[in-house]
């Protein structure tokens, strides 16, 4: 038994050897300014980009290349926030590349150390790292998004806006262009319960305007159902100026809003953070509206620290082998192609919940899962520990 023991206490000692908290920290630290810097590298390349792009969409509008520049500023968060996944893979296999040729890779590899040892503080950051970016991160993103969208409905507004509120009730204005009949209006809604996917609310009122913004007509229905070319309205207490209230048991007003388009105009995902989409995903469904895209981005804000732990872990056998063989560029190329070929696979997946064939659950779920067991295999095939 004594003997048993002995190996036993070997083991663990060549297993323990070399490991300390000062060789986690260091490594962890490294781990991050390598992303850092990385991440900072890729946002301003695409604020550089963002910024002449946005430019040059407001030539021919009234506004100056300063507020353009500004704007474009304000999306830059959201951006670089859907990169983090890539620049987890550069900076991971920079990282892996600078400790090679520094020959601290070799030194810690030499004291016995498995891979699985001293990568686990990069890990536990790159979770750590994937968690502020939902907590703190996406909420910042989300805010800036908000603020540059009203701007950009101030330069050019869109046909149709919409809010849906938390309570579930819809507010919209649409600008209804002039046809055979009619004048060019605006219409003002607003519906206390929104039901069959915004195309019926009860109640609702609705507030017609012309183009000067005078008041034509208040529409107070007991029901309003959106049809192809018109609000149909029912039970209307009607209210124009300078006549008397009236009551009526039906009002056509004239629209070219379709339910795709009324559905369109809500906020978009992005511009809502994590808690607010886990919100509205319940209205939504309470209300019969299609969930689909704010379902989808919910799924992918959640599973994004996994997805991040996924491409670092594809990054360690290609950044591992540096040391023992030659073609380093060759390597680091691969394991870039293999790491956009995984976004390539996730915005594949999200295509097909948007579409209503996969659940968006397992749309985020299905490139984490495959990105972990693909990386096991390769730590399995070459022989990492």
């Amino acid at each position: 038994m004594s003997k048993i023991h002995a190996v036993r206490q070997a083991s663990a000692a060549r297993y323990r050897r070399g490991y300390a908290p000062t060789l986690g920290w260091y490594l962890a630290r490294q781990w991050l300014v390598s992303v850092g810097l990385t991440l900072t590298s890729l946002g301003a390349f695409i604020a550089l980009v963002n910024a002449l792009e946005a430019m040059r969409s407001v030539t021919d509008r009234a506004v100056g290349a300063t507020m353009a520049a500004l704007m474009s500023l304000l999306k830059l968060p959201d951006m670089v926030l859907q990169l983090l996944p890539f620049a987890v893979l550069i900076g991971t296999l920079v990282w892996l590349h600078r400790l090679a040729s520094t020959q601290e890779l070799t030194a810690i590899r030499a004291s016995g150390l498995p891979v699985r040892r001293f990568m686990t503080s990069a890990m536990l950051s790159c979770l750590l790292l994937g968690g502020a970016a939902v907590v703190v991160a996406n909420p910042v993103a989300a805010t800036l998004l908000k603020r540059y969208e009203r701007w950009q409905a101030t330069i050019s507004p869109p046909e149709a806006q919409g809010v849906l509120t938390p309570a579930g009730s819809l507010w919209l204005r649409q600008d209804v262009p002039a046809a055979a009949n009619t004048a060019a209006r605006n219409i003002f809604l607003y519906g206390a319960s929104v039901q069959a996917q915004g195309t019926r609310l009860m109640p609702a009122t609705l507030f017609v305007f012309d183009q000067s913004n005078t008041l034509l007509g208040r529409f107070d229905a007991a029901q309003a159902t959106l049809q192809p070319g018109q609000w149909q309205l029912r039970n209307v207490r009607v209210m124009r100026p300078g006549q008397a209230v009236t009551t009526e048991s039906t009002v056509a007003l004239p629209t070219t809003l379709t339910p795709n388009q009324l559905a369109a105009s809500l906020n978009p995902p992005a511009t809502l953070n994590v808690w607010e989409l886990q919100h509205l995903l319940g209205v939504l469904r309470a209300n019969g509206w299609q969930a689909g895209p704010y379902a989808v981005a919910y799924a992918n804000i959640i599973a994004l620290p996994m997805f991040c732990l996924a491409l670092l872990l594809l990054a360690l056998p290609f950044g591992l082998q540096q040391q023992r063989a030659g073609g380093v560029l060759a390597r680091i190329g691969l394991g870039l192609a293999l790491g956009f070929a995984f976004f390539l696979l996730r915005n594949g997946a999200n295509a097909y919940a948007l579409a209503g064939r996969l659940e968006p659950w397992l749309a985020a779920a299905v490139p984490v899962a495959v990105g972990l067991l693909l990386a096991f295999f390769l730590m399995v095939w070459l022989r990492e520990e």
